[in-house]
């Protein structure tokens, strides 16, 4: 589904890291409600991005989302869970969770899975 003309677009892996910014876990019914606000508020549209970028760190339950870990643990070694969240908000969602404060959203992430794997090697080789 496109965006209404006018309206620009977030993916909703975006959204919901900014959400769980907020709240560690939240019902769907909540979600809802702060998607409206939000999309009735800053004239965008959430787009669905089957949130894979959000895998690892978020579990999808019968009733909701949460967070598998606390904003403060290591994620992949290079940042904390809380840090690799706000990476994925911008400041529009950041200020709409009021989630502002103390932000680093310039860190770096290691490659995980098989990119790390092929990385490992091929630098290993020369």
């Amino acid at each position: 589904m496109d965006a209404p003309s006018g309206t620009s677009e977030i993916s909703f892996s975006s959204f919901l890291a900014g959400a769980l910014l907020k709240n560690k876990k939240l019902t769907y019914i909540d979600l809802t409600n702060y998607m409206c606000l939000f999309e009735n508020n800053f004239n965008v549209s959430i787009v669905d991005d089957n949130n894979m970028e959000l895998y690892n760190i978020v579990h999808k339950a019968d009733d909701g989302f949460y967070l598998k870990r606390d904003c403060s643990d290591m994620y992949n070694g290079s940042c904390t869970v809380g840090d690799y969240l706000n990476s994925l908000t911008n400041n529009t969602i950041r200020e709409f969770f009021g989630c502002n404060d103390n932000v680093n959203t310039d860190i770096m992430i290691k490659p995980s899975g098989i990119l790390k794997k092929i990385r490992t090697r091929i630098f290993n080789f020369f």
